[in-house]
């Protein structure tokens, strides 16, 4: 599910790159009409920045990159291969560091630009999505981050498509320590949102308080001038909340919060809040669903505040969003609902699938069922927490992966070696109006159960 890399028209001099990157230039002064990280999206004039990886090398490319019109070349220091000619070269110690001060650079040419970062355990791409369905309702130019282009190499490229935006709604993803930190300093957040914290990533952050220190990483970027936003009802939250130097806006359902939750509802057509902010109550519906929209519409509520957007532009884009694929949406066939909740899975997240997949097979008068994947990259906290997830009540559980398997006790659950198995031992015993809830971490690919649930003809809901 990786998002294409859009193009930019970044422009920079040669001279500006090594005065940038800090190297001196070898070959002609030229002038750069855009960077590169693909060699087969080169145009006339563009600079390749040959990154290297675990499966690929763009040095491998240089001779096809320069073939395909491009004027510079940033390489690596350590390579040693041979160079074609005509062209501006930049060696530097780290191309990848190199395509973020680039994308610094570039963000520092808009004076007037206001940026959004959104990081945390889960929710980050419906509160970016949710984010941008406001801004568009406000019809503000913005850039948005799209798809999964969160890490070291996405947000740096969606930096560098900027031109004369008011807005940059910018998603910052983590797998190992100081990539927040990172892409802070490259977009130079104003606005700060967490949306939660719990076990993700644990393996590569070095467990839970990792994490949290990881996540912070947002919040300490932000300096006196900015705002952080977050829900105090989070015990790790609340303690970065009040430790930030910025200003702070909090939600959540106890008192001493800026915008307070007094109840949610959730149903087959979406989610519905009740909110109180300074005495007044106001209510918000969306086709989004479960605990993440409650958390969505919050964060939207507060950023509208900030940004000084009015209400019932606020109401629109709630009532105008809509689940992504794999992301909490509903797939119906005849009287069989199923919940796509297969992109991810966290402890956090597979908690609010299973509660949500519960509340709505209650509305619908069926049974509950859930065909659930490892979650992966825990680490030390693997085993306990598939154990929490097999204690779960009211919804029949069909187990996929190696790390469920050893959490059961006996044969409490059955438990199956791929999605595809437990998908035909499950659709055995489906009957009008139950439910299912599919989800595990990407890795798993449990959407490959939907076509042996589902058959080919299905109805997305709410789309």
């Amino acid at each position: 599910m990786s998002t294409l890399i859009p193009p930019n028209g970044a422009r920079f001099t040669s001279a500006e790159i090594a005065a940038i990157l800090g190297v001196d230039a070898l070959g002609p002064e030229v002038q750069i009409e855009g960077i590169r990280t693909d060699s087969r999206t080169i145009a006339g004039g563009d600079c390749f920045l040959a990154l290297k990886g675990e499966r690929f090398d763009g040095h491998d490319y240089l001779d096809e990159a320069v073939k395909k019109g491009a004027r510079a070349l940033i390489i690596g220091a350590q390579f040693d291969g041979a160079l074609p000619q005509g062209v501006a070269i930049f060696r530097v110690p780290d191309p990848l560091y190199a395509l973020g001060e680039l994308a610094r650079a570039h963000r520092a040419r808009s004076k007037n630009l206001r940026v959004i970062g959104i990081t945390g355990s889960a929710g980050k791409t419906g509160t970016k999505e949710l984010l941008g369905a406001l801004i568009r309702e406000a019809a503000w130019p913005a850039l948005i981050t799209q798809g999964n282009l969160n890490n070291r190499i996405g947000l740096p490229m969606m930096l560098l498509t900027l031109e004369d935006e008011q807005l940059a709604i910018l998603e910052m993803g983590t797998s190992e320590p100081g990539e927040i930190a990172r892409l802070a300093e490259i977009a130079r957040p104003d606005i700060g949102i967490i949306t939660l914290i719990d076990a993700s990533h644990t393996e590569g952050l070095g467990g839970v308080e990792g994490v949290v220190n990881e996540k912070d990483a947002l919040f300490r970027a932000l300096g006196e001038e900015g705002w952080a936003i977050g829900c105090a009802d989070e015990a790790h939250l609340a303690r970065l909340l009040d430790e930030t130097p910025a200003h702070v806006l909090r939600y959540g359902k106890g008192a001493n919060v800026d915008l307070r939750i007094l109840e949610h509802r959730f149903s087959s057509s979406g989610t519905s809040v009740l909110f109180e902010r300074k005495g007044e109550r106001f209510r918000l519906e969306t086709p989004l669903l479960g605990e993440p929209a409650v958390h969505q519409l919050a964060i939207a509520a507060l950023v509208a505040e900030l940004l000084g957007m009015d209400e019932d532009c606020l109401a629109r884009a709630a009532a105008t969003a809509r689940p992504r694929p794999g992301r909490l949406s509903l797939l119906q066939k005849d009287e069989l609902l199923l919940i796509d909740d297969t992109y991810n899975a966290n402890p956090r997240s597979m908690r609010a699938a299973l509660e949500l997949a519960v509340a709505l097979s209650h509305e619908r008068g069926g049974r509950a069922f859930a065909l659930l994947g490892d979650m992966r990259e825990l680490g030390s906290l693997e085993k306990s927490a598939h154990r929490e997830v097999l204690s779960t009540q009211g919804i029949d559980l069909f187990l996929v992966g190696s790390a469920f398997k050893e959490a059961r006790s006996g044969n409490d659950f059955p438990a199956y070696d791929s999605p595809m198995e437990a998908a035909e031992a499950l659709k055995k015993r489906l009957k009008p109006r139950d439910l299912v809830l599919l989800k595990g971490s990407r890795s798993m690919g449990m959407e490959r159960a939907i076509p042996i649930l589902l058959g080919g003809e299905k109805e997305r809901v709410g789309r």
